[in-house]
């Protein structure tokens, strides 16, 4: 059964626990897959979907629904939030020092790659600028939201961000040697 999101919607709003598993499996895997980007960690990332979805049943009546791909958003922004709490409560987030990434080519490291080998390499980068790679670079937030969200200086978010190009760039051109 192909059900729409406006029909899932409509399921879960009025309690259907059988609407509630379907939303669960039509979700599931994009959303473990964005846990998995911010938690690195597939044991963390699981339980960060299954949190996230509880919190998607406890207030999926106060979401106003706007249309195709805004149940989508709502349930993605749940699931980025829970990823940035489990990595707040696991204090595993690691910068560098600003000072040393000074003046790194940040051109597109996107660029010539399979997007699972680069989701692959994303995985590798330590904590700190994996989550602002991903905030910044997938997700779209500025440097002003991420420092905010993540109690940082902006320049210690751009200095993440240019870190984690950086890094990915090395990876992807060592792996081109190969």
């Amino acid at each position: 059964m192909n059900n729409t999101e406006a029909e899932l919607f409509e399921l879960c709003r009025n309690g259907d626990r059988r609407g509630q598993r379907l939303l669960f499996d039509h979700f599931i895997t994009p959303m473990t897959r964005i846990a998995l980007r911010y938690s690195g960690d597939s044991e963390t990332s699981k339980d960060i979907v299954i949190e996230s979805f509880t919190k998607v049943f406890e207030n999926i009546r106060s979401f106003e629904y706007r249309g195709e791909g805004s149940l989508r958003a709502w349930i993605t922004r749940i699931v980025i939030n829970q990823s940035l709490m489990a990595a707040r409560k696991n204090s595993r987030w690691i910068f560098t020092d600003a000072m040393t990434v000074d003046h790194i080519d940040t051109s597109s490291v996107e660029d010539d790659i399979a997007a699972e080998e680069l989701f692959s390499l994303i995985q590798t980068l330590p904590g700190g600028c994996r989550l602002v790679f991903n905030m910044y670079v997938i997700e779209g937030y500025s440097h002003d939201v991420i420092a905010d969200v993540m109690k940082i200086s902006v320049g210690t978010s751009r200095s993440q961000l240019a870190y984690a190009r950086k890094l990915l760039k090395e990876k992807i051109n060592g792996r081109e040697r190969r």
